[in-house]
């Protein structure tokens, strides 16, 4: 059975991204859509003793309607500020000394000016150290169709898919019919609420998934019921 996620890629995301990835044998990053401001795209965040603080990168975007995937960015040594600020809040955690260095490694091993793919870069290279198996597309690789439910119709058509994995959000323009006339099953994501060890006050699931890997190891995907 091949099931495919299609989803528009994120700064090192929640571990809700990651569930999804490794719930499919297929997974693409919709960057050939519009960029949107003050999203996920280039930011996340991390816990501290004062609580969350954002992790963002300073973008330029070349025009008002850009795609995600013309979006660059505007500073590398932001990288090295975002490992210092991991590092300075995360230097206690259960794993710090078993996870770091590698993370570090992930960050230094993209040296372009993409947001997209500094960002695909992240989610493949955590999704392997995660134990996750899946197969990584980019959109721009298929044709496009400019209706929403129609353009992730031709991908999954394209990969051969028997089923698309979707997040609960797609419920307000997905078009079942559609899909169904395709003979493609639309199953609904649901993401574990199970909590992890975690630092600095109660337990917040919205943060980057460096938070639950830094403190509960590589494993803790499976942990929770992940499957690739």
């Amino acid at each position: 059975m091949t099931k495919v996620a299609v989803i528009q890629s994120n700064y090192i995301p929640w571990i809700g991204y990651f569930e999804i990835i490794s719930s499919v044998s297929d997974f693409v990053f919709l960057d050939n859509v519009q960029y949107t401001s003050r999203d996920w795209r280039n930011r996340n965040q991390i816990k501290t003793p004062q609580g969350k603080l954002w992790l963002s990168l300073e973008v330029e975007i070349p025009k008002r309607q850009s795609l995600i995937q013309e979006v660059k960015l505007v500073r590398n040594d932001e990288k090295i500020k975002h490992l210092d600020a991991i590092r300075r809040n995360y230097r206690r955690s259960s794993y710090f000394d078993k996870a770091f260095q590698e993370i570090k490694e992930i960050y230094e091993g993209y040296e372009g000016d993409s947001l997209s793919m500094f960002n695909h870069h992240l989610i493949e290279s955590l999704s392997r150290k995660l134990g996750i198996q899946t197969s990584f597309h980019n959109a721009q690789d298929f044709v496009s169709e400019s209706d929403p439910s129609r353009r992730i119709l031709q991908i999954c058509k394209n990969l051969k898919a028997t089923k698309y994995v979707s997040g609960p959000s797609a419920r307000d323009y997905l078009d079942l019919e559609l899909f169904k006339s395709h003979d493609i099953e639309v199953e609904w994501f649901e993401y574990s609420t199970r909590p992890y060890h975690q630092l600095w006050g109660e337990f917040d699931k919205n943060v980057t998934v460096l938070d639950p890997i830094l403190n509960n190891g590589w494993n803790v995907l499976f942990d929770r019921g992940g499957k690739s």
